[in-house]
């Protein structure tokens, strides 16, 4: 598997509490590495992520489903795939994805 170079960590912006936008705070954390890829997998370099209103809604507690503490915010992006375990996208591939409940800040 081919795969560009990925840092160690990266910034995301967790879910800790309900409240306004004062408490989203970024944080290190692991990056996820290819070597700990799936079959079918792939690791996506972010260039943007989107803010929209279903993120403000679980940000105050409002949004339908519930959002668990430590989760990452976030459900639209775009970028790069950086690793692949998934030969329909190959390392390179330009993508726009939505993902839930998996963020996207990272």
């Amino acid at each position: 598997m081919s795969a560009l170079t990925i840092p160690a960590t990266h910034r995301v912006v967790p879910f800790v509490e309900t409240g306004p936008a004062s408490i989203l705070k970024p944080v290190e954390q692991a990056a996820p590495q290819p070597d700990s890829l799936p079959a079918g997998a792939i690791i996506v370099r972010n260039h943007v992520s989107g803010i929209n209103f279903g993120d403000i809604l679980r940000r105050i507690g409002k949004y339908p489903y519930p959002t668990q503490p430590g989760s990452v915010l976030g459900i639209e992006a775009a970028g790069v795939v950086a690793a692949s375990r998934n030969p329909a996208f190959p390392v390179g591939t330009r993508v726009a994805y939505m993902s839930y409940p998996m963020g996207t800040y990272g």
